[in-house]
This record gives C-alpha cells, structure tokens and sequence, in this order.
C-alpha cells in the first residue's frame, strides 16, 4: 500500500466534504487490495443518512485511476457518470470537461501535483444539483449507454 497516495486521497477528499459542508466522516473505512497487476485503495466516507461517498485509486503499471461513487439507501451513483452525463446538457455548459480527468499518470514525483489538480478540476465541476445529491436531498438515475452490448 503506499501511504503516500492513501494520505493525499484522505486529505483531498476532506477538503472537498468541507468546502461543500456535506455531512461525512472524515475518518474513512479503508480497504486495500494488491493483485499482480494492480494496486486498489478504497476510502468509504459515510454519513448518518445511509450515505457514503466511495474513492477508489486504481493504480496499474502504466497508469492510475480515480473513481469516485455516491451510494444512498443502496442505490449506487457514480460521481464520475454525473459529471459526464451533465456535459450533454446546455444548462450545465459552464461545468468543466470531465474528459481524461480521472487518468493520472504513474509517475511517483507528479502524483501530489495530479491529485491536486483532479481535486482542484472536481471542487470546480460540483454544480448544485450534485451538492444535493451528495447531501441526501435529491436523487436522479443516469442513462446509461449500452451501445452495441444491448
């Protein structure tokens, strides 16, 4: 496990809770998970709602990945489909590009940099309709495109 990425995901995911005053915990459950292949570290914050905001750092040999998801009651919601699924609409145009956003490179001396300007891109792309979301007061089921796999 490297410490390292586990700190820089706890204190940016703090920050975030903190700058929107959502209810969470700031002392995340923690799991872990190293295969030959790839490293997984999962943060679980949760709230007295039955809520919990999920980050998962995928970090692979070539390349790493963020993904952030947002259970309520059992119901899934992933952070990373809203913020591209609200790209479509003309009423959230001011909301920055997702594209690429949640690759990171592998590269040991960037990754502070990186998580930081991940946290950075994500505190500017939360509209208020995610905020409710996130504090249990709202609820929408994203499309999601099946393509060819229908």
């Amino acid at each position: 496990m490297n410490k390292k990425i586990l700190e820089l995901l706890q204190i940016n995911v703090i920050n975030y809770i903190n700058i929107f005053k959502l209810d969470f915990a700031s002392l995340p459950e923690q799991t872990y998970e190293v295969t030959e292949t790839y490293e997984i570290i999962i943060l679980k914050f949760k709230n007295n709602i039955k809520s919990e905001i999920e980050v998962r750092y995928i970090d692979y040999a070539s390349d790493s990945l963020i993904s952030l998801s947002f259970s309520r009651f059992n119901e899934d919601g992933y952070i990373n489909s809203w913020l591209r699924f609200v790209d479509y609409f003309d009423k959230y145009k001011n909301i920055p590009d997702s594209k690429g956003k949640f690759f990171l490179s592998n590269n040991s001396e960037t990754i502070e940099a990186e998580l930081k300007q991940f946290f950075d891109w994500l505190i500017s792309a939360t509209d208020p309709q995610l905020i409710d979301i996130l504090q249990g007061k709202d609820w929408v089921d994203i499309p999601f495109d099946w393509g060819e796999y229908r």
